[in-house]
């Protein structure tokens, strides 16, 4: 059975959280030691940033389709 659409943004809400929460780790890590971030961790900061744009994205448009639906 298809996830209702507030089903889809809360569990779309979840991902961003974990996915911002890493970011802040990453950020802090490098902080914490006094240094840029390494090659790998610019790649993750990136990648996490990248699917955090994507999935702000994705709720505006489930959101514009709940209110056009309701």
């Amino acid at each position: 059975m298809s996830k209702t659409v507030a089903e889809q943004i809360s569990a779309f809400e979840a991902k961003r959280q974990a996915s911002a929460a890493r970011m802040t780790d990453i950020m802090s890590k490098g902080g914490d030691e006094g240094r840029t971030l390494d090659e790998t961790e610019t790649q993750e900061y990136d990648t996490l940033a990248g699917g955090v744009k994507a999935v702000d994205a994705h709720i505006a448009r489930l959101q514009q389709r709940d209110q056009r639906a309701g």
